[in-house]
């Protein structure tokens, strides 16, 4: 009999999810209605776009936070990583087009925050690199303004990631701790893997994107 239940209740989870999300984006899409100001709504709609796959639905939720919010910055902080984290090229030019702005004109004053995302962003670069060759990296300067900064060439771009995984692992706080320790050994690790070949030192293999391995659901 309980076997025969388990299996009966089975079936009902995703539709109970599915209930449970629709619930939820209800709400959030009333008190949107009513206030756009209020970015709270925004970001749990973009978080339920997200998990559906839906991510062009979630930079609309997103892109309609005002500028006179106070979480535009963070609105704004966000598409930058739905963007950087699809693998694309239009992709990653609508994310260092975002970025660029981002940075420049619409509040992102953390320089940390930014290096953050610097790397998120060159870490999608190299892998389509490595993916599609080095001519993506001609093709993404066609299509930004020339003071979007890129590099022009795998080497250089190596080079950049590498400098940014050192300097987010200088950011990285109790390092006298095992967690604290492990994460700036990680940087590390990785911002000598990456180094382009005739610079490297001999240290752990690759371990991949730091940004979507150390993260619980691949963001920090």
């Amino acid at each position: 009999m309980a076997e025969g239940g388990n299996k009966k209740d089975a079936p009902e989870e995703p539709a109970a999810r599915e209930a449970q999300e629709q619930q939820a984006m209800l709400f959030y899409a009333a008190v949107w209605r009513s206030n756009h100001a209020l970015g709270a709504a925004s970001f749990g709609l973009a978080r339920i776009h997200l998990a559906r796959h839906s991510p062009d639905r979630a930079l609309a939720s997103l892109d309609g936070v005002p500028p006179d919010s106070r979480h535009r910055t963070a609105a704004r902080t966000a598409m930058v990583r739905i963007h950087a984290g699809t693998p694309q090229v239009a992709s990653a030019v609508r994310a260092h087009a975002a970025l660029h702005r981002l940075a420049g004109h619409e509040g992102l004053t953390d320089p940390q925050a930014q290096e953050r995302l610097t790397a998120e962003l060159l870490e999608q670069l190299l892998e389509l690199v490595r993916s599609q060759g080095a001519g993506v990296l001609e093709r993404m300067r066609a299509a930004l303004p020339a003071s979007v900064p890129l590099p022009r060439t795998e080497r250089e771009l190596r080079e950049r990631l590498s400098a940014s995984y050192r300097r987010l692992a200088k950011q990285v706080p109790d390092t006298d701790t095992a967690a604290g320790a492990a994460l700036a050994e990680a940087l590390l690790d990785n911002a000598y893997s990456t180094r382009p070949l005739g610079m490297r030192h001999a240290r752990h293999h690759d371990r991949g994107p730091w940004l979507r391995r150390l993260t619980p659901g691949g963001r920090s």
